[in-house]
């Protein structure tokens, strides 16, 4: 497995404008793809989810707002409002 700097690089260039789009990020841990998201996609025009089983990162990312909405949750039923997702990071 690659260096997680290396991965999240790799995994930002590939993502498209998130402008108005609806996106989860499955086990979103401390918040590094969604802080990316944020900064480098247009992800200030974006709906983004945090979604992880522990509710001490989820917690962790309230804090700090990065994503619009924390769900705890396993991903094996995700309880999205409107049932939209644009894109779902995993």
């Amino acid at each position: 497995m690659s260096h997680p700097y290396v991965y999240n690089a790799v995994v930002m260039n590939e993502l498209p404008n998130l402008t108005g789009k609806i996106v989860i990020d499955v086990g979103c841990g401390k918040r590094v793809r969604g802080y990316l998201m944020r900064n480098e996609k247009k992800g200030d025009e974006a709906y983004i989810i945090g979604l992880d089983l522990s509710r001490k990162y989820l917690k962790f990312c309230k804090r700090y707002r990065v994503y619009d909405e924390v769900i705890l949750s396993d991903a094996s039923h995700m309880p999205i409002r409107g049932g939209r997702i644009d894109l779902l990071l995993a």
